[in-house]
């Protein structure tokens, strides 16, 4: 390894600083065996600084790592970090002899050369994930706190700590550019800052960068495992397991589609396998194809964005007696402040009269509630539904007449828990003109003008739909409130389901087959067409995919 204590300074032109440095790479027998001839695995390298020019030159070594091209040899395995660190203890040393200016200005040169832009407006940082961030000098160990309040303080205002934050003093500067721009991929980071600061209020915003960077993070950790695999002995390869599975842990576990790596089970055995990446990436792929069927435990809330083919906005919770609820985050507008607080009030009540009637399999139940960030503000909120408060002669999951019955509120909001329409379209529809064959939609056939008919072939939208139970709350809701309820539950266990077990194919797998046609219209009514290879028994009239049971069971 490249060391960082055998640093050798000496005197050249007034304007050059000049250094060697002690390198020292060996590899495994195997991959020794494929190294060419002139591979350079110890000796001592010479670089310098132009004051002049302000540029760093890593002459030596460039030539050094360009012999092993179209070589197995990856010599990056063995300065990402220790480069770092020879040119951090070259900073401290250079700089005790230089101006601040001079020294901010060596520490930008040697920052850009272990450092390469991958777009305009992207960094990469050179360092491997799984290292730690490298000490800080002795003098600025007691500035390590500003150092992190400062980035905080960034993130806060961007969600990325390469913010500059203009409240360091320009003499710290450059220790702070060298410690910002390896904080981001460090375990101090993941470990450390990241589940701090996770479910801090001025922090939400962040979570979903903070996910795509760990998704980043550990592709590139993969990638480098699978390279050293392949090239070097298994202790040499450690460190990149260790920090891929420490990232699985980390960050995966605040992700809500990776709720079964909180299963102690899972967790063990991905652990205590011989090759646990392997494991957890068949484990993975296994939960690609069946879905998340993770129990929720008591006392924890998910956020759900999507159930099935369908999208979805609300936060399932399981409380202290076991029962379901779901929260929804509501943005009511209208022009008319006073018909917002009137559907609030409509939505509340209306949710004490279904709540009781809201029950499934095995004595199961859940309530609705309005998410209210005031109540809980140390959680982040579910997605928010917009919905338009504005008179309309049809209401939909967005728009919604002030006067709205909670028959229809229920039918809307269930829409919004990720349960698809159940009846057959009547009204919405396609209007090709005679002469042109030109298509234009309709909300409603009953309003289309005589002179448009007699001109017109009309054809009904959503044909492609299979229907539901004639007193299912999503086929006729009034129906529902009149005859479920006899029934103990406004919901059809495959509704109840699919609400409190979101992407669980295993459990839901006939209702999503079953709904995936819901809003598409056959090619023979000018639609894009039905999706193919719906189950038989979707359409048979044993409506199994939503009374949960075998197909082709009548009721």
């Amino acid at each position: 390894m490249l060391n960082a204590s055998a640093i050798t300074t000496y005197a050249s032109q007034p304007n050059i600083l000049s250094f060697k440095v002690n390198w020292e790479c060996p590899l495994s027998p195997e991959s020794k065996a494929l190294a060419p001839n002139n591979y350079f695995d110890y000796g001592m390298l010479s670089f310098s600084y132009d004051k002049d020019t302000q540029t760093l030159d890593w002459t030596e070594l460039s030539q050094k790592l360009d012999k092993t091209k179209g070589t197995p040899i990856d010599y990056s395995m063995c300065f990402r970090l220790t480069k770092f660190k020879a040119t951090q203890k070259l900073q401290e040393e250079f700089c005790k002899n230089l101006s601040d200016n001079d020294c901010i200005q060596l520490t930008t040169e040697i920052i850009k050369s272990i450092t390469f832009k991958k777009n305009k407006n992207t960094w990469k940082s050179p360092f491997s994930p799984y290292d730690s961030l490298p000490d800080l000098p002795k003098r600025l160990e007691n500035k390590k706190m500003l150092f992190q309040n400062t980035i905080k303080e960034s993130v806060k205002k961007s969600c990325h700590p390469f913010h500059l934050d203009n409240t360091i003093n320009s003499s710290l500067m450059s220790d702070f550019n060298v410690y910002r721009y390896t904080f981001l991929d460090s375990k101090e980071f993941i470990d450390t800052f990241i589940p701090q600061i996770w479910n801090e209020p001025e922090f939400l915003k962040c979570q979903n960068d903070f996910l795509i960077h760990f998704s980043k993070v550990r592709s590139e950790v993969l990638s480098d495992y699978h390279q050293c695999k392949k090239y070097a002995s298994a202790d040499s390869c450690a460190p990149y397991k260790e920090r891929y599975l420490s990232l699985l842990f980390h960050k995966q576990l605040q992700d809500p589609e990776a709720r079964w790596l909180k299963n102690e089970e899972v967790k063990s055995c991905i652990l205590e396998s011989n090759d646990p990446i392997q494991t957890f990436l068949d484990l993975e792929k296994e939960i690609k194809k069946t879905g998340d069927c993770t129990p929720i435990e008591i006392g924890k809330c998910i956020k759900v964005n999507s159930s099935g083919n369908r999208s979805a906005y609300y936060e399932l919770c399981k409380n202290e007696k076991n029962e379901y609820q779901v929260n929804f985050n509501l943005n009511f507008k209208s022009d008319n402040k006073k018909h917002i607080k009137k559907i609030k009030r409509k939505v509340k009540k209306c949710f004490k009269i279904i709540n009781p009637w809201l029950n499934g399999p095995g004595g199961k139940s859940l309530k609705f509630d309005l998410y209210d960030d005031q109540e809980t503000p140390d959680t982040s909120p579910p997605s928010e539904h917009t919905i338009t408060i504005k008179k309309t002669d049809r209401e939909n999951m967005g728009v919604w007449n002030h006067n709205i019955t909670c028959p229809e509120i229920t039918h809307e909001l269930l829409h919004v828990a990720g349960l698809a329409d159940e009846y057959n379209e009547g009204h919405r529809g396609n209007i090709v003109d005679k002469t042109t064959g030109e298509v234009t939609k309709t909300e409603s056939i009953y309003d289309i003008d005589s002179k448009t008919q007699k001109q017109s072939n009309i054809y009904l939208q959503h044909d492609c739909r299979s229907t539901g139970l004639h007193n299912s709350i999503m086929n006729n809701h009034l129906a529902a409130f009149i005859l479920r309820k006899d029934k103990g539950s406004l919901l059809l266990p495959g509704h109840f389901k699919v609400i409190t077990q979101p992407n669980c194919k295993l459990t839901n797998n006939n209702y999503y087959q079953c709904t995936k046609n819901a809003t598409r219209t056959s090619k023979n009514n000018h639609g894009e067409g039905c999706l193919p290879d719906v189950p038989a028994f979707c359409n048979d009239g044993s409506y199994s995919w939503l009374l949960d049971k075998s197909p082709g069971v009548m009721e």
